[in-house]
């Protein structure tokens, strides 16, 4: 399933870079280009990042690094 039509980022793509620590919209933009056309699939990707970091903690250097990209 897509989740970013606009740039046919599927939902295996998210996930995977969830998994590699992109733990904000921002940063799945950053490295998918999700989010930069429409914005509908916004929602849906903060979503998933929310329901992946209530399942496991989001690791430290991570979090870090995408805050600081976000700066």
């Amino acid at each position: 399933m897509y989740v970013c039509i606009c740039r046919a980022v599927s939902e295996k793509a998210v996930k995977r870079e969830i998994s590699a620590g992109a733990c904000s919209v921002r940063a799945l933009k950053d490295r998918l280009g999700l989010g930069s056309v429409c914005g509908r699939c916004v929602p849906d990707a903060r979503s998933m990042i929310q329901q992946a970091s209530a399942q496991q903690p989001i690791p430290l250097a991570a979090l870090s690094q995408s805050m600081a990209n976000a700066a």
